[in-house]
């Protein structure tokens, strides 16, 4: 395989060298995805602190101000965070990692193939989860899955862009507001 960057007289790579990357890559993202999930749910009084980026507003912030200034996130950026923030979320309550990682899916693998699916019907299911308790973890999921609806596709339309921006900003700022929220209810009275 070639790429218009190559030299003309370079060899193309063979099938089973690329085929054997391919499977290393695979296996290290799996890997990390695993090794994310382990040991997810601490003793219920427990000092042990979970991976808290649920309550780091930092980033989502970082987000926001790239929005607001008019330039589109990264898909992957945003993406990887938010696989990342709906790990710690589901760590924090059960029912959502059982719904997450119902088939034996890893949290990525339900964000390619359940959520792209059918992102409308995810994002209902959780609203109405949230309606049964946990409210403000399972409404930044809804928010964090929106926000994957609204990434700004460069090769669209200048309008398209806005407007994606527009909406991918709305759900920004309803993330941060409720990982603010978790944050302040997590804390020790």
């Amino acid at each position: 395989m070639t790429f218009a960057s190559d030299s003309c007289t370079a060899a193309p790579v063979p099938r089973a060298r690329t085929a054997l990357a391919a499977r290393i890559v695979l296996g290290a993202v799996l890997s990390l995805s695993v090794l994310a999930c382990a040991n997810t749910f601490p003793a219920p009084n427990s000092d042990e602190e979970t991976l808290e980026v649920v309550f780091d507003v930092s980033s989502v912030s970082d987000f926001i101000r790239q929005t607001e200034t008019g330039h589109n996130v990264s898909q992957f950026s945003l993406g990887w965070f938010i696989d990342t923030l709906l790990i710690d979320i589901a760590s924090r309550d059960e029912e959502l990692f059982r719904y997450f990682h119902r088939d034996g899916l890893l949290m990525s693998s339900y964000l390619q193939t359940t959520f792209q699916s059918h992102p409308r019907e995810e994002i209902a299911t959780l609203l109405r989860m949230a309606d049964d308790g946990n409210q403000t973890l399972r409404l930044a999921a809804c928010h964090a899955l929106g926000a994957l609806l609204y990434i700004p596709n460069a090769k669209d339309p200048p309008a398209v862009q806005d407007n994606d921006r527009r909406l991918l900003l709305g759900e920004l700022t309803a993330l941060r507001e409720l990982q603010l929220q978790a944050r302040d209810q997590a804390r020790p009275r």
